[in-house]
């Protein structure tokens, strides 16, 4: 029996998206900004309880540090998170290339040195993203699939890239920005250096936020009824939706809640969802090197200590911990 295959012509399609931290946000606005979407944009319907701006334990996107540091092994199971993990980098490195090209632009304007400067500054501070030297060690117990004795995944993604001589530090290229000079000892097994981006989260949500808004987002400010499950939750935002002007059903709802999502997920799931409890200190003066150094603790999990920029704010941020499946606040 033959086959047919019926096609419908693309219309405008309603999404709503649960969840205004990074993923919320950033979602929304990849969307609102593909080429894909550029004949026929989507209405945008962001749903959340917490927006930037506000500091709360169940809003965890400002505290992050933030910098581009590989979670993905080289084994075919993480292939997937590899690509969005090398799409995240180069998407980074072509916003920040495009705000030097335009601040570039001005200057051959006829723009002022002290003008060019200023509008740079606060470019940066707009965006808050940018590229900065990373030292990455990891300690002698430490058996992370991220990165091992071959190296890492991303080698040849990254710029910059090079493998640190841990016992001979003079034998390192001597452009290494801020290596240690003496032996690092027998708690360290590996370093890599290379470029990575590091994020003022607070600034970059804002944004964002500022971006969706501009492309004509809808935004909501609600809690999201979670008892009757993933249809409670559809009900509810169809209701807000009405609420706020959107008459017409919305085809597509985009979750990005993070662990609220196990309250109405449902089934095997919601299992895959668990919180992971870090600490972290905001201190004043901004570094110029993006460290880290990672170890086992074994029962007790894995351990980071880290020392992250936030670029253009003149602040650091300084951690950490990893304490799987433990969620109330210190």
């Amino acid at each position: 029996m033959a086959s047919t295959t019926s096609t419908t012509t693309s219309t405008t399609k309603n999404i709503i998206i649960l969840g205004a931290g990074i993923s919320g946000l950033q979602t929304a606005l990849s969307i609102l900004t593909s080429s894909s979407t550029s004949s026929s944009k989507p209405k945008i319907i962001i749903i959340a309880k917490h927006f930037p701006g506000e500091k709360d334990a169940n809003y965890c996107s400002p505290w992050a540090g933030a910098d581009w540091r590989s979670h993905a092994s080289r084994n075919e199971e993480d292939k997937r998170l590899r690509g969005w993990e090398e799409v995240t980098y180069k998407r980074w490195i072509e916003m920040i290339k495009r705000e030097e090209e335009e601040e570039g632009d001005s200057g051959k304007k006829g723009v002022t040195l002290e003008a060019a400067e200023k509008k740079h500054e606060d470019k940066e501070k707009e965006i808050a993203i940018a590229i900065t030297p990373s030292l990455y060690f990891l300690g002698a117990n430490y058996h992370g699939s991220e990165i091992d004795e071959n190296g890492v995944w991303f080698q040849d993604i990254v710029q910059g890239y090079q493998e640190l001589n841990i016992s001979n530090p003079s034998e390192n290229n001597s452009e290494v920005d801020n290596y240690p000079k003496g032996k690092l000892g027998e708690g360290i097994r590996k370093g890599v250096y290379f470029n990575t981006v590091c994020v003022d989260v607070d600034k970059y949500l804002q944004h964002l936020l500022h971006r969706v808004k501009a492309l004509g987002a809808i935004i909501i400010r609600s809690e999201i009824d979670t008892n009757d499950g993933l249809e409670g939750v559809i009900r509810s935002c169809k209701v807000l939706a009405k609420d706020h002007g959107v008459q017409d059903e919305f085809d597509i709802l985009i979750n990005c809640t993070g662990l609220a999502a196990g309250k109405f997920v449902g089934g095997n799931e919601s299992e895959k969802l668990f919180p992971i409890r870090g600490q972290v200190l905001m201190l004043k003066g901004e570094t110029r090197i993006c460290k880290t150094l990672v170890r086992d603790l074994g029962e007790r999990g894995d351990e980071l200590l880290y020392v992250i920029p936030r670029p253009g704010s003149g602040r650091s941020v300084v951690g950490g911990c990893k304490q799987v499946s433990r969620f109330f606040k210190l």
